[in-house]
């Protein structure tokens, strides 16, 4: 179902759609695997934890979340779409300069977790990039969660999604 983003009487052209293995022409790229094939920005239910962003891999119908732990789900996953991709980008940040970078931006919300709203964010690892949530924790202290192998990590150092228009 499409249906666009709206704040501040501001229209935000993203939407996310049901994933089923199959990539809509209008899904936006979250970033490469380890084989250098494209990855999607992916939304999914985590039982008692929340809606939380994950990267998709094409065919893959499941996909691994981070909240209090990681999660492979195969059920109840979007897959973040816009047809104005343009406006979709990128913007490295840290935990230090996290507020004073994204102020007056749009960050894409990624989800809720726990009550918190989580942002959509990505890093390199181990050869590939990784599509996850991004979490305050107040002024200074923002990081980027992940999935390594069976354990959850997290960082200071990131991207996170914007909408530019």
């Amino acid at each position: 179902m499409k249906m666009n983003q709206i704040r501040f009487g501001i229209t935000y052209d993203y939407y996310w759609r049901n994933y089923t293995g199959i990539i809509p022409r209008d899904a936006i790229e979250g970033g490469r695997d380890v084989n250098n094939m494209t990855t999607y920005i992916g939304q999914v239910s985590v039982k008692n934890q929340g809606v939380i962003p994950a990267t998709i891999y094409p065919g893959n119908t499941t996909v691994v979340a981070v909240a209090h732990g990681v999660h492979r789900v195969s059920s109840y996953i979007k897959i973040l779409c816009s047809a104005t991709k343009q406006n979709i980008k990128w913007m490295h940040v840290d935990s230090r300069n996290f507020q004073v970078l994204t102020t007056n931006r749009h960050l894409v919300q990624g989800g809720v977790e726990n009550d918190i709203v989580t942002y959509i964010g990505r890093i390199r690892y181990q050869g590939e990039t990784v599509v996850t949530k991004v979490r305050e924790h107040g002024i200074g202290n923002v990081k980027l969660y992940y999935p390594a192998g069976n354990q959850e990590k997290s960082t200071d150092s990131f991207e996170v999604l914007i909408y530019d228009r």
